[in-house]
């Protein structure tokens, strides 16, 4: 019956607190420091006649049930264990069924969980519940002045283990001096510690309980900082941890223990799908090289959705910084669908809840789709690649309108800079002249941000990848407005290509220094065949010597669309010194210039790049009449 008895006066204090609670939430943290079960249900009852007829109510249920011994010591233990953390319910006007199931939720053991106890516990608790939260003279008498109670009780605990806390520097401290105490600071100190003494414990007992508590506490401690020496990656958790402990918070270093643990799962979950992951990486690329792309897709998508178990958001950041590029950068340099696929693998993750979770990660993401649109369009052409283009475009015009962005400027500058990019793509394919002009100008004031941006972060990579930017515009509106109206033009974005050139090398950034290489070649070609004489001369052999540099790394059987493109430029630059006032032989030119535009119409294809294959023919059919007018039959 003292069993039953104790738990009935914890039954008193819980519907107490669900009804009556409010002054003590009012209090706030002040008086919630010493707010626990234990010290809450060894106060002296408020209504004890109430309490001991809840216990003579309950003890018949069990009677009635047949209830084992078992039973009966089992289920006081289970109200203990159900019982809610007092601040989550205090003035909370849960109904009895409400409470019922939310202890019921608490309920864990294995052994709590059977149903015939299940079934017990509910029969035993819920009509005394009931009685309680319905009965006016509780509610509106009895709850209140047991709340006024614990208040006054709870304001005079605080007062005391705030100043134990000044006098020892922590509570653990007082622990430590526990002789030096009063009864009265030891009896408190002892419910903050989590310990149950019953009222009017003698001195002795407590100092003895007390001196356990310590030992334990400094045991605790020790091995805190062992578990920090082993898992560096908890030292947040454990000082947080070692904070608690000092203040009595036994709960909080619970939860420290359970954040720990889910740090260490993660860490070690992580660690397997990681191993995972990059030998799905591998099967990836193993299957785009026997071009099974939607088979790559499928293995790729699959291996970033395995690690939702860490984080609901590490699917799409792994789409989107990852696995986007192994197939855009397969579509990229071979055609097919690779691309197409890229799209289609992150575009379900570009969400309104991704950008206010991660804001970066989607704005990474919609980078990716714009670029992967703006160069698509560029392969392209005609009415479907400004289409592409201006998909593009629109998903740049989109970034930079976030107010977000004023607080990442290496995204801004990277925003702008393919801003600027698909401006000069849409010029490079086919805009009236005047349009072209246009857009050329805007695209050259983008790139010039961008390069402002990465300057003042100091980014090296960035500094390179803009001014190759820049120098394309430049020259891409130098060749438009023509010669001579384009010389000064062509000469900055010559100027833009060396500066980008002095930050990439051909080892450590081998296909960023091929491009630049490759674009230098372009504008050098174009001063070198307006430009009579030596010098005319002099920068077609420059030309020729950066396409060759791009080729060191644009070797056909790795880069074969680029390789095509830069072998393609080569046609261009021997066809210019066949056609150079210094030259007096331009056959061999010739011959050269065929053979590198026909080895690049082997790589495109006229059903996905259907632009650059028309461009590369019209350049063989003019150089097979040259030679036909030059010297006969090619053949």
């Amino acid at each position: 019956m003292d069993r039953l008895l104790h738990t009935a006066n914890a039954l008193v204090s819980l519907a107490a607190l669900v009804t009556a609670g409010g002054p003590i939430a009012a209090a706030g943290a002040a008086v919630t420091v010493g707010l626990s079960w234990r010290a809450i249900i060894n106060m002296p009852p408020v209504a004890p006649d109430l309490a001991a007829e809840l216990a003579r109510d309950m003890a018949a249920v069990l009677d009635a049930h047949h209830a084992s011994d078992d039973q009966r010591a089992l289920i006081p233990q289970m109200v203990e264990a159900a019982l809610p953390d007092p601040t989550t319910i205090i003035g909370a006007a849960l109904d009895a069924d409400r409470l019922m199931a939310q202890m019921e939720a608490a309920l864990t053991d294995r052994e709590h969980r059977l149903e015939a106890n299940l079934t017990l516990f509910r029969a035993t608790l819920l009509p005394a519940l009931m009685r309680l939260l319905n009965d006016p003279d509780f509610t509106k008498t009895l709850a209140p002045q047991f709340m006024r109670a614990v208040l006054d009780h709870l304001n005079e605990m605080a007062a005391i283990l705030t100043e134990l806390k000044d006098r020892f520097g922590s509570l653990a401290g007082a622990l430590d001096h526990r002789e030096e105490l009063h009864t009265k600071d030891l009896e408190i100190l002892a419910f903050r510690f989590n310990l149950s003494p019953a009222p009017n414990t003698p001195r002795n007992e407590l100092l003895v309980q007390l001196e356990t508590r310590a030992q334990e506490v400094a045991e605790m401690k020790r091995e805190l900082e062992s578990l920090r020496a082993r898992f560096p990656k908890l030292d947040n958790q454990i000082t947080a941890a070692k904070e608690l402990l000092e203040a009595g918070e036994t709960a909080g270093v619970r939860a420290m223990v359970r954040a720990a643990r889910k740090v260490l799962h993660d860490a070690h979950l992580r660690e397997g799908l990681e191993q995972d992951a990059e030998l799905v990486e591998i099967d990836a690329r193993a299957l785009l090289y026997d071009g099974q792309v939607d088979e790559a897709f499928r293995v790729l998508g699959a291996a970033a959705d395995s690690f939702k178990a860490i984080d609901p958001l590490e699917p799409s950041r792994r789409r989107i910084r990852r696995y986007f590029n192994t197939l855009y950068a397969y579509g990229l340099h071979f055609g097919g669908d690779g691309v197409k696929r890229a799209l289609e693998l992150i575009e379900p993750s570009l969400t309104d809840e991704m950008r206010d979770l991660d804001f970066e990660a989607w704005v990474d993401g919609k980078d990716c789709v714009a670029t992967a649109y703006s160069q698509s369009g560029s392969a392209f052409g005609g009415e479907l690649g400004f289409d592409c283009i201006r998909k593009a475009l629109e998903i740049f015009d989109e970034i930079l309108s976030l107010p977000e962005l004023r607080t990442y400027p290496l995204i801004l500058g990277r925003t702008h800079n393919g801003a600027g990019n698909s401006l000069a793509r849409l010029a490079e394919i086919g805009l009236e002249r005047k349009d072209a002009e246009q857009a050329l100008s805007y695209a050259i004031e983008h790139h010039k941000i961008a390069c402002d941006a990465a300057k003042m972060c100091n980014a090296i990579d960035e500094i390179a990848q803009y001014a190759n930017s820049l120098g394309v515009a430049l020259a891409t509106l130098g060749m438009t407005r023509g010669w001579p109206n384009g010389k000064q033009l062509l000469i900055d974005a010559v100027a833009a290509y060396t500066e980008a050139l002095e930050f990439r090398d051909r080892v450590n950034q081998s296909f960023e220094f091929s491009e630049t290489q490759n674009n230098l070649c372009l504008s050098l070609c174009e001063l070198g065949k307006n430009t009579l004489g030596s010098t005319g001369k002099e920068y077609l052999t420059r030309a020729k010597h950066a396409a060759q540099q791009a080729l060191m790394v644009r070797v056909k059987d790795r880069y074969p669309v680029p390789h095509a493109r830069t072998i393609e430029n080569l046609a261009l630059i021997e066809q210019a010194l066949a056609q150079h006032d210094s030259c007096s032989d331009p056959a061999p030119h010739l011959r050269a210039a065929l053979a590198h535009v026909e080895a690049a119409l082997e790589v495109f294809d006229p059903d996905h790049m259907p632009y650059n294959h028309q461009k590369a023919s019209t350049l063989r059919d003019d150089l097979r009449r040259a030679l036909q007018g030059d010297a006969g039959d090619p053949g």
